[in-house]
């Protein structure tokens, strides 16, 4: 999916669902081990023994890919992976722009 198709897709979606996207991919960040947040540790855990063929280290380094994002935004939010995937190409995006 590229930008516009995500936008396009984005535009369409309640409020509502906006947050559970945007708290299905800051979990997710944190589950990969992008940043950490010490109040999260207990949902962190729980996460990564729920998911742990979602979780990749390399030298000690998160290995990222949009597709195990995804899933596991779809799987903590209930929302669809085709919602959970334009989310994240606008997330990069926007990370990028900065």
């Amino acid at each position: 999916m590229d930008i516009h198709e995500a936008k396009k897709v984005i535009s369409t979606v309640p409020n509502e669902q906006l947050s559970k996207l945007d708290a299905a991919l800051e979990r997710y960040k944190r589950f990969a081990g992008i940043y950490t947040a010490v109040e999260w540790t207990c949902e962190l855990a729980a996460d990564r023994a729920a998911f742990p063929h979602l979780l990749s280290f390399t030298d000690g380094m998160p290995v990222l890919s949009d597709e195990r994002c995804v899933e596991f935004m779809s799987r903590v939010s209930g929302l669809p992976p085709y919602l959970c995937a334009a989310w994240n190409e606008i997330d990069f995006h926007c990370d990028s722009e900065e």
